[in-house]
């Protein structure tokens, strides 16, 4: 417990930076993973929401909460779990998100990769 309050406490430090860098506008918008089903939609108040696969039983998943950029890292809390937090490290293309979780909390699992791709209003 202490742990996750040090880590909630670390990205709350960092949000002021949350857009200092131009990657907070960049991520702004719809995502779809490439080979999954997993959907995430960064707003630009710097909320999200989502579904995603979880943990072991690989079931789907809404998540919410807030995130907050700084270099080519992503940090969230996932508000509708108890504000768990997420560290995503993640590299930007123009129709392209590939992402790494550092720490995917209660959602992903550490060292794994994803690609999603920029929702078109088509998939929405």
């Amino acid at each position: 417990m202490k742990n996750a309050l040090l880590v909630f406490a670390f990205f709350l430090a960092l949000a002021s930076l949350a857009f200092a860098d131009g990657r907070g506008t960049q991520i702004v918008g719809r995502w779809t993973e490439a080979n999954g089903q997993d959907q995430i939609e960064f707003k630009a108040d710097g909320t999200y929401t989502g579904i995603m696969i979880a943990g072991h039983a690989q079931t789907l998943r809404a998540v919410t909460g807030t995130y907050f950029t700084s270099g080519d890292s992503v940090g969230f809390t996932v508000g509708n779990m108890g504000n768990a937090s997420m560290l995503w490290k993640v590299k930007i293309t123009p129709g392209d998100l590939v992402v790494t979780f550092q720490d995917g909390g209660p959602v992903k699992f550490n060292g794994t990769t994803a690609k999603f791709q920029r929702a078109t209003s088509a998939q929405r």
